[in-house]
């Protein structure tokens, strides 16, 4: 009756859990005896015992702390009978915390601690008199039991010190700083490093115009749908509230055309130049004042125009936004051969000026020619010193004959709003006061996230809307040049084996390299990771011909012996995924780890692998548009994960370009939050592979006792093993484990999403989907080693259990 009458009150109506949450009389079978537990509460992240004695029972005794360690004689009394009923229930249950009550008194601690700490010498929560307590009481007892606050981690702050579980060095990172696979082979990388990094570097293009015009790719079409992992590429939304300007339409080509026209308007244009990062803002740039426009900003030329490039870049917060705009301007007239030269330039800027000295002040020296012009250098190089009026009088003349373009570009390197707010504002500004054409060139969200401001009421913008090049077409134009530095050069290396290598024509290295990229599963690796940054794709190309494998001596004699030579995407791979690290570690990867969402607690472990699979799996749908945050919120909520938790994760994954908000604005939880390509490639592809397992094993969490103890062995005999065919045999076996680890812990967020009923796209484990390709993957992998290293070193490896399961 205790239950019915006040139990069941306090657990639904004043703590607010849901029957969802709830299991009654769970059965518990132990030493042949069967007992059931009066209530377990559970979330995807918590779980709570408890055990509800009759209203008369006995709770006397209780010490009159809030907080107590349970230990000491008070625990002889009757009270402690009840505690110890419900602590051995809620071991033989694996739950997190255990409460004995009687519906006035309620006892709270922590059981199957994974800090080692003992049952004695943990702490219990005790509130003496719940049912007659003060209000404050009260409130303290739902700021600590409600569902809202248990899910937020209050019961584990109060009794464990933490949210996190854990805490100790459980990464195989912290062991091993060199990948196992790293073969020792003769790499030709430094035969070509200079050229190689000549091709794929991001400033190649700025100071080179022949350079520059080979290179550019216009803008792709639009992926609408990729058949291969079944899912709509949703688009962003149009950020602009007018149709913008095509950059490079056939043609018209409208953006040179309105800069020729500039020479007519009697008001400065203003040029907004948006894209996504590293679509290609800056290269646009450059190849309309170095390639379409080239004639009309010739600087030998009087009477051309003028493109005054202010890169803030280099820009630091602690300088000043006019300084370094002026600074952009002093130097463009330094290195300008009619502007920096007085009788051509600066003579005439200053014209009305040295009129006024020689007709006033300076009029009793007029005479004398050799103390006027002294006089006259005196006021000039005040000026020059100063910096900021020089720069403004000489551009200011010159924008009375020719058109001046004041281009403002990375402003959004710089992070702070307020900084970039008053760069906006000062170019603006100076900008008017030189009478300058203003080009401005920003991301998306930059633009999203200053619109309302002044600066963009001070103009009337045109606007170019840059969206990310083909990405294979771009790494092509970049092979070619790379093939062109390197045409004719005699190379010479030695091989594994010792034998010189010798390579008449470089040219014939880069078609090896090219041929290995280009059309084939690396390239679309590299694609499809580069979510349409063309800056994060030639730096991920030049990190993969360095740190990869294909420029080794097996690879160029046999493509110099058959001119062909196929690189395998596995070893591209994990490649990309390492960069220039040993071993494969989140922070210096092109790759987020969907197995560890880095929130420090076992049981949210999988968040960001199960948020893309869901996402993903909307996007199967054609009408889908995106999910609100908020919306993905509510939904994580409902099977116990917080709201700092879940903010984190899809903050986490637009970070890693998992996701995308549609509007461009950084996160907020009424963002629409849709997923990337990269993310089905991920969760529909690479969790089903070999090698992308093994790499981010290196910096995933394994919080499970035997399944670390299992890993961390095998790994040992990994590193030991020069065998191939019996290193890939352990291999597999940790592979395996892992994955199976990793499917439970995603299998505990599913089934509290099926229980409480959320949509199907929430109920879906992704690993298990693709188990059965994952286990075709090991089959290939062993298929491989057997062709390539023999099939008798295999057979002394079989009795492992993983090959059992397979052969099965």
């Amino acid at each position: 009756m205790t239950r019915i009458k006040i139990i069941d009150d306090i657990i639904f109506d004043i703590l607010g859990w849901s029957k969802d949450d709830v299991k009654i009389e769970e059965r518990v079978d132990e030493d042949d005896n069967t007992e059931f537990a009066d209530y377990v509460i559970s979330t995807g992240r918590h779980s709570i015992l408890i055990e509800a004695k009759k209203l008369g029972f006995n709770f006397e005794g209780l010490p009159k702390a809030r907080k107590a360690f349970l230990k000491g004689t008070w625990l002889n009394r009757p009270v402690g009978r009840p505690i110890k009923q419900v602590r051995d229930y809620g071991r033989k249950l694996g739950v997190g915390f255990c409460i004995a009550t009687n519906g006035l008194s309620w006892v709270a601690f922590p059981v199957n601690r994974r800090d080692q700490v003992s049952f004695e010498n943990s702490a219990c929560l005790i509130f003496s008199d719940f049912v007659n307590s003060i209000d404050d009481e009260l409130e303290e007892f739902k700021a600590l039991f409600s569902r809202q606050a248990v899910i937020a981690g209050s019961l584990d702050k109060a009794l464990l010190g933490s949210e996190r579980d854990q805490n100790e060095p459980r990464r195989l990172n912290n062991i091993y700083d060199r990948s196992f696979s790293k073969i020792n082979r003769s790499s030709i990388f430094p035969h070509i490093e200079r050229e190689i990094i000549t091709a794929f570097s991001e400033e190649l293009l700025s100071d080179n115009p022949d350079l520059l015009e080979r290179c550019y790719v216009q803008t792709a079409e639009r992926t609408r749908f990729d058949s291969r992992i079944q899912m709509y590429l949703t688009p962003r939304e149009q950020v602009l509230r007018t149709r913008p300007i095509k950059p490079l339409s056939k043609g018209a080509k409208p953006v040179q055309r309105l800069l020729d026209e500039t020479k007519l308007n009697t008001r400065p244009i203003a040029l907004l130049t948006l894209g996504l990062v590293g679509s290609g803002k800056t290269t646009f740039l450059n190849f309309i004042s170095k390639v379409t426009s080239k004639g009309f900003f010739d600087s030998d030329k009087k009477d051309s125009a003028h493109w005054i490039y202010v890169d803030f870049r280099n820009f630091s917060k602690t300088l000043d936004p006019r300084s370094y705009l002026v600074e952009g301007i002093f130097e463009y007239i330094k290195k300008h051969p009619i502007l920096r030269d007085y009788e051509m330039g600066v003579k005439h800027a200053y014209a009305e000026e040295i009129e006024a000295l020689r007709s006033g002040p300076l009029a009793v020296v007029s005479s004398d020619e050799t103390t006027l012009k002294a006089q006259i250098s005196n006021v000039l190089m005040e000026d020059y010193r100063k910096k900021e009026p020089y720069a403004i009088r000489i551009i200011s003349y010159a924008s009375t004959s020719t058109p001046v373009f004041l281009v403002v570009d990375n402003v959004d390197q710089i992070e702070q709003s307020d900084i970039q707010s008053s760069i906006f504002l000062e170019a603006t500004a100076l900008a008017r006061t030189i009478q300058a054409n203003l080009v401005l060139a920003m991301r998306d969200a930059t633009y999203v996230k200053n619109r309302g401001s002044a600066v963009f009421d001070a103009f009337d913008f045109d606007a170019v809307y840059i969206d990310p090049p083909n990405i294979l077409a771009v790494l092509s134009r970049r092979f070619v040049v790379a093939e062109q530095l390197l045409k004719g050069k005699n190379i010479e290396f030695d091989a594994e084996g010792g034998s010189r290598v010798r390579v008449k024509d470089g040219k014939v290295i880069i078609d090896l390299l090219s041929s290995s990229v280009l059309g084939t599963e690396v390239g679309r690796i590299i694609e499809v990771a580069a979510t349409g940054d063309t800056r994060l794709a030639l730096q991920m190309t030049r990190q993969f011909l360095q740190y990869g494998y294909t420029s080794t001596a097996k690879a160029v004699e046999q493509f110099q012996r058959t001119g062909k030579y196929t690189l395998p995407p596995h070893e591209a791979l994990r490649a990309i995924m390492l960069g220039n690290q040993g071993v494969y570690r989140e922070n210096f990867s092109v790759f987020g780890n969907p197995f560890d969402a880095q929130l420090g607690r076992s049981d949210l472990q999988l968040l960001r692998l199960y948020v893309m699979y869901a996402l993903v799996a909307y996007s199967a749908e054609r009408e889908f548009e995106g999910l609100p945050a908020k919306e993905i919120i509510e939904f994580l909520e409902r099977i116990g994960v917080s709201e700092s938790s879940s903010e984190q994760v899809i903050k986490d994954l637009i970070r890693f370009r998992y996701v995308f908000s549609r509007s461009h604005q950084e996160y907020t939880r009424e963002a629409i939050i849709v997923p990337s390509r990269l993310a089905g490639y991920v969760v529909r592809e690479l969790i089903g592979r070999l090698i992308f397992i093994e790499t981010v094993l290196y910096d995933t969490f394994i919080g499970d006792d035997i399944t670390w103890d299992t890993i961390k062995e095998n790994m040992r005999l990994i590193y030991r093993e020069r065998d191939l065919v019996k290193k890939l045999g352990t291999r597999r076996e940790v592979a395996m484990v892992f994955f199976e680890f990793a499917e439970e812990l995603l299998e505990r967020l599913v089934s509290g999403a099926r229980t409480r009923g959320l949509p199907p796209q929430w109920c879906m484990n992704a690993l298990t989907k693709v188990k059965d390709n994952f286990r075709q993957d090991l089959t290939r992998a062993l298929s491989s080693a057997k062709r390539n290293y023999g099939a008798e070193q295999f057979t002394e490896n079989s009795n492992l259990p993983l090959f059992k399961k397979i052969a099965e």
